[in-house]
């Protein structure tokens, strides 16, 4: 499930400029294992406080690695912006 704020995403999140039109996806591997990953969004992504990916801003640099995807757990925080 693709969130952010554009209205192809699963789950919108309208109205919030932190929030980049892909911001991030959670995906469902199996059943009880879920992971997060940021899509290159500007403001970044973060899981219980930690920064788990955002897309630095380099002038001139049109391409960016794609960060590595995070395990969610059952209480996690998930914070976009």
């Amino acid at each position: 499930c693709v969130l952010g704020r554009s209205r192809s995403c699963g789950l919108r999140l309208p109205g919030d400029p932190t929030v980049s039109r892909q911001h991030c996806i959670v995906e469902l591997e199996r059943p009880g294992l879920a992971y997060v990953q940021d899509l290159g969004s500007l403001n970044g992504t973060l899981l219980n406080g930690v920064r788990i990916g955002e897309r630095g801003v380099r002038e001139g640099d049109a391409t960016m690695v794609q960060p590595g995807r995070a395990l969610l757990r059952d209480g996690d925080e998930l914070r976009i912006c």
